[in-house]
């Protein structure tokens, strides 16, 4: 060998050290996962060095053919190219996409192992070229489209198949046609899945190795909304591979042990140790999570009665990813500065808040379809036992914004009207941070109606089952939970959507019954008249269903007021006397409410006049200032609605009970138009009533069963009133 020989192979094996010590800078080999950000600001300052030099990046792509140094010109190549878009425009030139496809159909000598991860890094290369100049790729890029799709289809090597797949999609994304048969897809991507075992390459920056398939399978299943499609995608073992493949990304201990015997995917993949991560992002990204999600849901959509059962189970492996992607620690771990393309009209931008809303979507699926019986208890028993309904409260407060709580509120009052250990569960987060959660979704402008609809019937409920789960309501809806901030109910109360204000009055009708009289006793005065004047406004609207919710708020205060008489046609009520000052005022409005088109209303009215007689003498002398007494004779004799009737007959006889209000029904000839009344329906046979006239509002709705069964059996029990209302004005005081 001549001393020029020597030179110059001198000179190459230095040449090649070269590229082996700037590949080992630049590039993140899997066992160097945590190390990648450190190697990407390497990348990106070497990136900008060969940018400058036009003729370095054409003498580095000489050296790809040659054994010694093709791997590491490649891990060069695809570090560098992942950290700038300019680099990537100026190694997309017809020649050196040229040097690489070579490699890719092997018409270099550089060995099989090395060939191995050479095809493997050019793939994803091709990827991040694709993706950084997407119009210039494609048409470079033209001729070899049935190429990848062979390498798809029929190659052994999963890893390559994952790879081949993430350019497909990426050229799929800017109008490549792929023309690929749907079984041979599935059985790539089947073949791909449950038999990864090891990696060599790490696949893109903020990409994971399995997100180009699912991002495929999206495609087929979601925007085709293809029934076929989704259950080849069930039957060729895709599916559950699939969530086996989500639980390692996300450290699920599931209890694999029979199945890591039958299902490859069950067992995890090899590669250096990383259990102190929460979350393994090279599986599968937050994007292709999200992704996926998006493939569960349609799928639960498409196969429902197959998947019903996959929530039933906590220890199922849908169940513990599902979770798994709730909980704080996969939160922390993600970079609160990545943002998603927006997947939904009204999306954020928050990866972290989509992929939340889509589990949750995923945990109302059984909801949404006619589910048995059995399958649904079996689902609330499952999400009762893993405590959803604080995990999703927990995500209310931190992770989704206003305007998203829709789908969170709407999934906890489907759990906790319908499972009563779902409900208790509800009631017992009532307090803290939680409580004023909720009083601020309640009054945020972002907030939609539907969102404050579905919390303000939740909330009816709670405050209905006993005076302690009133009381925490009440911290919710009535205490201001910071100085300059108004309680929640007062903004529902003057809200421009007309339910939430039927809502919040029925709220309040439940919240204010007897037993909790020193809710608003204890209110401060200020707070108090500014629930009272909202009330009013609420009984002068035109919407009939605001002013029947509102009628049965009154009633139910009025109601709190009532106590026996003590002989003297005064009574002893302990109820505050502002209260009663406040519901003077509404007298009037009530008594115009009598000729209110609903008969609810006429009723719940009917029934709190009559109440409001037993609190004093001042609301005595409002009622008969109204002239409330003479609407209620004329309700009571002529409405023809039986139910307004006997409403009416109850609060005349109460009234009745009092001397005043007494006279004032007899000075207008009560008792003669009573017993025309009598006799002119033609009933003589009396009906036994309850011992107490005055009647509470239940918001709950009477059984068909216990109302009269005819329309005559309805009229006996009126004209009974009727007879012992005669009695009783006949009775000499």
């Amino acid at each position: 060998m001549t001393d020029g020989d020597t030179s110059s192979k001198r000179a190459h094996e230095i040449q090649a050290l070269y590229m082996s010590a700037l590949a080992a800078c630049v590039y993140s080999p899997v066992v160097g996962f945590l190390t990648r950000n450190y190697k990407r600001v390497g990348a990106t300052q070497l990136a900008q060095i060969v940018q400058s030099d036009r003729s370095a990046i054409d003498n580095i792509f000489v050296g790809i053919s040659d054994p010694s140094t093709a791997i590491n010109i490649l891990k060069f190549i695809y570090s560098c190219c992942q950290s700038s878009h300019d680099v990537c425009r100026s190694f997309s030139t017809p020649q050196n996409l040229d040097q690489l496809l070579r490699l890719m159909q092997g018409r270099f000598e550089i060995g099989d192992a090395a060939l191995k991860q050479g095809f493997e890094i050019t793939l994803n290369l091709l990827s991040v070229l694709v993706q950084a100049h997407p119009d210039t790729l494609l048409e470079l890029l033209k001729e070899y489209l049935s190429l990848f799709a062979t390498i798809f289809i029929e190659s052994e090597v999963p890893t390559h198949i994952l790879a081949a797949a993430t350019l497909i999609n990426e050229l799929s994304n800017i109008g490549a046609i792929f023309e690929l048969n749907i079984s041979d897809f599935f059985a790539s991507v089947s073949m791909a899945v449950a038999n990864l075992t090891e990696v060599d390459t790490l696949p893109p920056y903020d990409r994971g190795l399995l997100d180009g398939v699912v991002d495929m399978i999206k495609q087929l299943v979601t925007e085709g909304g293809d029934q076929p499609a989704a259950q080849e995608f069930m039957e060729c073992g895709s599916w559950n591979a699939l969530w086996h493949r989500l639980a390692h990304s996300l450290r699920v201990d599931f209890n694999d042990g029979a199945e890591t015997e039958t299902i490859p995917s069950a067992r995890p993949v090899n590669h250096p140790a990383r259990e102190h991560d929460v979350y393994d992002p090279m599986l599968l990204s937050p994007e292709g999570i999200l992704s996926f999600l998006h493939v569960a849901l349609a799928v639960f959509t498409l196969e429902p009665y197959q998947c019903v059962p996959l929530l039933s189970a906590s220890d199922s492996v849908v169940v513990l990813c599902l979770l798994a992607l709730l909980g704080e620690e996969f939160k922390k771990y993600l970079n609160p500065t990545v943002k998603t393309p927006v997947l939904d009209e009204d999306s954020d931008g928050s990866i972290h808040t989509d992929i939340v809303l889509q589990v949750l979507r995923c945990f109302c699926f059984p909801f949404a379809i006619d589910t048995n019986e059995m399958f649904l208890h079996q689902i609330f028993e499952c999400l009762c036992e893993v405590n959803l309904v604080s995990i999703v409260l927990n995500q209310c407060k931190c992770s989704v914004p206003y305007a998203r709580l829709d789908v969170p509120i709407g999934l906890i009052c489907r759990l906790a009207l319908s499972h009563k250990p779902c409900l208790d569960e509800f009631t017992s987060c009532l307090r803290g941070d939680i409580t004023k959660s909720l009083a601020s979704i309640l009054i945020h402008e972002e907030t939609r109606p539907i969102t404050t609809c579905d919390l303000l019937s939740l909330l009816g409920h709670v405050a209905r089952m006993t005076p302690e789960n009133a009381k925490s309501v009440s911290e919710v809806v009535l205490k201001p939970f910071d100085s300059d901030i108004t309680p929640a109910i007062l903004p529902c109360l003057s809200s421009t959507d007309v339910t939430v204000r039927t809502k919040s009055c029925s709220l309040l009708g439940n919240l204010l019954r007897k037993q909790n009289q020193g809710i608003i006793q204890d209110l401060p005065s200020k707070i108090k008249s500014d629930i009272f004047e909202s009330l009013y406004q609420c009984l002068a609207v035109s919407e009939g269903m605001v002013r029947r919710s509102a009628s049965f708020a009154f009633g139910n205060i009025a109601y709190m007021g009532c106590t026996e008489s003590n002989g003297d046609g005064n009574t002893a009520s302990t109820v505050s006397k502002d209260l009663g000052k406040h519901l003077e005022k509404a007298v009037p409005l009530l008594t115009n409410l009598l000729n209110d088109a609903t008969p609810k209303t006429r009723s719940n009215v009917s029934f709190t006049l009559g109440n409001l007689s037993d609190w004093g003498s001042s609301l005595r002398e409002s009622i008969q200032d109204s002239h409330a007494l003479k609407r209620l004779l004329d309700v009571a004799l002529q409405d023809n609605q039986m139910c307004v009737k006997q409403a009416a007959f109850v609060a005349l006889r109460t009234a009745a009970s009092h001397v005043s209000l007494k006279k004032d029904l007899l000075k207008q000839n009560a008792e003669e138009k009573l017993v025309e009344f009598v006799t002119n329906s033609g009933q003589n046979q009396s009906t036994t009533l309850p011992a107490s006239a005055r009647y509470a509002f239940s918001p709950r709705m009477v059984s068909a069963r216990t109302r009269p069964s005819t329309y005559s059996s309805q009229s006996k029990v009126v004209i009974d009133h009727a007879k012992k209302l005669i009695d009783e004005l006949r009775l000499i005081d």
